[in-house]
């Protein structure tokens, strides 16, 4: 299926996904306004990408082991000539996020207040490959290659830095979301976010609303990607000399009980999180 994400420049919708995106910044990951398939593919670990329009766009994917998750929507494909050992992708650790509302809030340094809301009414499955040196020696090294590709061989504009390769992810089926997001102005300022998991419950925020939900009951289960984690390098005079982990906890907190309290739709998972790490 051909999916086509095109608005203009005026229409309410444009914004949508930025806004939801900042509000819903959290160490889950990044949360993607579209998490259907773009019409590269479904999201898969060790995929080599960009986020364009809140939508995951694959260009390449590094397991050669896995067949079946190679991209082959463009022409050439790409290339790989210096193959990443298979160990590296096979250290895996799988979690589930508990059905219920995932809400967040963003106030930016205009006093402009965004709230996001993801409604999981199913839940989703995540995986997570453990955090590795190899593979962060791999992406410096080839990171220039898979931007001369992009570039130059396909010619999408799209900068250096934005390349990144997904490490995680947690999907649901295609008739198990919806989104809200929101906007309006606040008398405070400041750039504080915070995320938390609580039942539906009506917003005190005012301002346009606008909500997505996913395609229905045809659509394949379990391949809309909610939040994605991943691997960004950080540029200095053209050259990448920091790769640094976006979204997911780190390996021995990422899937310890405490990340059960997002099951009880009582507590701020954040504030939990910060106390368990200060008593360790």
């Amino acid at each position: 299926m051909l999916l086509v994400y095109t608005m203009p420049s005026d229409s309410p919708f444009s914004e949508a996904p930025d806004c939801y995106t900042s509000s819903m910044g959290t160490s889950l990951g990044h949360a993607l306004y579209y998490p259907e398939p773009h019409n590269t593919g479904a999201v898969q670990i060790g995929d080599v990408g960009y986020i364009s329009g809140g939508a995951f766009v694959r260009l390449l994917n590094l397991d050669v082991s896995a067949i079946e998750h190679a991209v082959t929507s463009w022409t050439p494909p790409f290339e790989i000539t210096d193959p990443l050992p298979s160990t590296v992708f096979r250290d895996r650790a799988t979690s589930r996020l508990p059905p219920g509302s995932y809400e967040g809030t963003r106030r930016d340094s205009n006093g402009v207040q965004n709230q996001g809301a993801l409604e999981l009414p199913a839940g989703a499955d995540g995986q997570m490959i453990l955090e590795n040196s190899v593979l962060k020696e791999y992406i410096t090294r080839n990171h220039g290659h898979w931007y001369a590709y992009a570039r130059d061989t396909l010619g999408l504009r799209v900068e250096q830095k934005q390349l990144i390769v997904v490490s995680g992810w947690f999907k649901t089926s295609g008739n198990a979301w919806s989104i809200r997001t929101q906007s309006s102005l606040h008398a405070t300022t400041g750039g504080a976010w915070a995320i938390r998991s609580r039942p539906s419950s009506s917003t005190s925020i005012t301002g346009l609303t606008v909500q997505r939900e996913g395609l229905g009951e045809d659509h394949a289960e379990g391949v809309d990607c909610v939040f994605l984690s991943y691997y960004q390098v950080e540029m200095l005079r053209g050259r990448v000399y920091k790769v640094v982990a976006v979204g997911g906890l780190k390996s021995e907190l990422e899937y310890s009980p405490q990340l059960q309290l997002l099951a009880t739709g009582k507590n701020d998972p954040l504030a939990e999180i910060s106390k368990f790490i200060s008593s360790r």
